[in-house]
């Protein structure tokens, strides 16, 4: 134990040696009044039903899926209530739209956001990996599995073109990133680093976010230029732009943006200091600091996973971001007499396991019964980053710890993995208040 406990420490050493303090506001202080309300929501993967969700084909197929696409309608409809109980100004929806890209899907979609329009929200969105160019985008019948229409990149512009793109003050003419100017003072700014152009001939969406060169100079030139013109910079991406817990991208290399290094030390040096982001469904807030520029990548966990999550921000006159998360807690649908928290977490239980297992297999050449070792453990691991503000129990620690005494490399590897998992980066993940001035 003694040994395990000297690890530990050392692993706390080298993260928050490589960390910024954390910027969070814990005492009393004078934060402002609100001058802007924003809601935020991420992957909802909205699965129209006429798509066939009442077919056995359809439960077989997502069984074994950590996302609940045939309660997708009533999770968006149940979040768009309660958001428009909150009289927002602003709402973003940070990608994957759709379960697959099917067409019908982003209409359908696009015309629930008008509800939150129509309430006086305004909207934007920006493209995920699942939404574009998809060619898994199918119908399910009880004759199986039939292909149906995606949507390209202008189609995506056109369906969404009230929530974005037809307001847009500039558009980027090689990606779906846009600037969209809700007030006066403030600038979104949309970005996109989905790779959706191959995805046809790949037969498979990419997963793996990166910006093309061009569009990757087109957002600094308009950093630069936000920051000269004092407006407060809000960006919008759906990969993560740094890692949410230490090795990520060693681990889970397709859920940070290509390159993320380089990249947020210039979006940072640059002035833009929040970016919401979505991509690995987790609720979880990192901050990287270089000298006195910094950036928070405030990433949202998915609608159509425990524990469903959406953010409440209010922005205030000193520059401040008071942030709340909320969690869906009622659905119209059936939850098996469960409260839909339990449901949820339950649907999430039962199908992470066997994803966990084959990417064990698969990407670290795990025997099954290694596989099997170590699903539960690598479950309980990405389950508690889900919810966010991770904290290890003692029995937990102690089973990654046997894993770390084994004399296989891979076991050892995988145990440190899940050690840096349950390490959450600084500062809160779900409730706190964030001071956006520049620092000294």
């Amino acid at each position: 134990m003694r040994n395990y406990i000297i690890k530990l420490l050392f692993v706390f050493s080298m993260i928050f040696s490589s960390c910024s303090k954390d910027n969070s506001v814990v005492e009393p202080i004078d934060t402002g009044t609100t001058v802007a309300k924003i809601a935020v929501f991420s992957d909802p993967h909205y699965f129209d039903p006429s798509l066939g969700t009442d077919v056995d084909v359809f439960q077989d197929n997502v069984e074994y899926s950590k996302k609940m696409f045939a309660e997708s309608e009533e999770i968006l409809l149940s979040i768009i209530n309660e958001i428009k109980k909150e009289n927002v100004n602003i709402v973003l929806v940070t990608g994957d739209l759709t379960k697959d890209g099917e067409l019908i899907s982003h209409q359908k979609f696009a015309e629930h956001l008008k509800d939150l329009e129509n309430s006086g929200a305004k909207v934007y969105v920006i493209p995920g990996n699942h939404d574009i160019n998809n060619p898994n985008a199918v119908s399910y019948s009880a004759s199986g599995a039939t292909p149906t229409e995606n949507i390209s990149p202008t189609q995506f512009s056109e369906i969404y073109s009230e929530y974005g793109y037809q307001e847009a003050l500039y558009r980027d003419q090689n990606s779906l990133s846009y600037v969209a100017q809700p007030t006066d003072d403030i600038w979104i700014i949309g970005m996109d680093a989905c790779r959706y152009d191959n995805n046809i001939a790949k037969g498979y969406p990419e997963t793996a976010g990166r910006f093309k060169p061009e569009t990757y100079e087109w957002i600094k030139s308009k950093i630069k230029e936000g920051v000269s013109k004092h407006k407060t910079l809000i960006g919008m991406l759906h990969h993560g732009l740094t890692e949410h817990f230490a090795k990520e991208s060693e681990f889970f290399r397709p859920y940070v943006v290509e390159d993320f290094t380089t990249i947020r030390y210039a979006f940072a040096s640059l002035g833009l200091k929040v970016i919401f982001t979505g991509h690995f469904h987790a609720q979880d807030i990192v901050e990287f600091q270089s000298g006195s520029n910094f950036i928070y990548d405030i990433e949202t966990g998915s609608s159509v996973t425990w524990p469903v999550p959406y953010r409440i921000i209010e922005l205030t006159s000193n520059n401040f971001l008071k942030i709340t998360s909320d969690f869906i807690s009622q659905i119209n649908y059936d939850t098996d007499n469960l409260s839909f928290q339990e449901y949820a977490k339950n649907y999430l239980m039962n199908g992470m396991p066997n994803l966990i297992k084959t990417h064990l297999i698969n990407d670290y050449s795990l025997s099954e019964d290694n596989a099997d070792l170590v699903a539960p453990l690598m479950t309980d691991a990405i389950i508690a980053h889900y919810a966010g503000d991770e904290n290890p129990s003692t029995e937990t620690q102690n089973d990654i710890q046997q894993l770390q005494n084994t004399n296989d490399p891979t076991m050892q590897k995988i145990a440190a993995g899940l050690s840096l998992i349950w390490l959450d980066l600084i500062p809160r993940d779900n409730n706190l208040t964030i001071d956006l001035n520049n620092k000294k």
